[in-house]
Formats: C-alpha cells, structure tokens, sequence
C-alpha cells in the first residue's frame, strides 16, 4: 500500500531518501539506525511521510502507458513463442535424423521395424 497524499519535506541532512515506484516518488524519513551483530552493519529504520509533489499524471496518460506495456510485453510473449517453435522443431529434426540413421544401421528389415511399431501401439489401447 503506497501512501496518497503529498507531503511537507523537512530539510534534515542526511535522513530524506526517495524511492520511485512506478511514476511516483515517494519521500521516506530516515528515524534511527540499527546495529545487526551478525552482519556487523547498521541497518536504517524509515518511515513514509508521502508522496513528493510533482506534476500529476492524467488518467488518460495511465492508459496510454498502461497501453505501451501491454505492446511490448505481447512483443516479447511473441518473440519467446516464435523462439520456442524453432528450438522444438530442432529437437524433432534431430530425433527424425537419429531414427532414420538408426533405422539404416539396423539388421531389422523395414517390414519388421514397421511391425514392431504397430504391434505396440495396438498394446497400449
């Protein structure tokens, strides 16, 4: 839950950070420090006092950024699909040009191998 409302920044050295999340920044206060025996650090204790006063975006800017994303992320869905067709295709490729060599090798005729395959696959039904 990000806070909603803008805030008075006080000026104090040292202890305002922002951090950005999404298009918004938000002002954290720095209130006191740590010390973790383990990690031999101290670690910081921040508090969110708002949101930093900027420039608002629309509701209609949203869209149109929430629009783009959608762009490249189906771009990207698309790109990844199309990569994973060739990288299947290879595989079969490389399985048919192993059976076929296999098949060649074999002391077995074609009519035997052919047998072979049906018989099989009239015992898993």
């Amino acid at each position: 839950m990000y806070l909603d409302f803008w805030a008075k920044i006080p000026n104090a050295t040292g202890k305002i950070t922002y951090r950005r999340k999404g298009d918004l920044d938000y002002v954290y206060y720095k209130y006191d420090r740590i010390y973790d025996k383990a990690t031999k650090k101290t670690n910081p204790k921040r508090v969110t006092r708002g949101r930093k006063p900027g420039i608002t975006i629309s509701l209609e800017q949203q869209i149109e950024k929430a629009q783009e994303r959608v762009i490249k992320t189906k771009t990207s869905y698309e790109n990844a699909v199309e990569e994973l067709q060739k990288l299947l295709d290879k595989r079969d490729a490389k399985r048919r040009d192993e059976l076929g060599q296999a098949i060649i090798k074999s002391p077995k005729s074609y009519k035997d191998i052919l047998n072979y395959i049906k018989a099989d696959q009239t015992d898993d039904d």
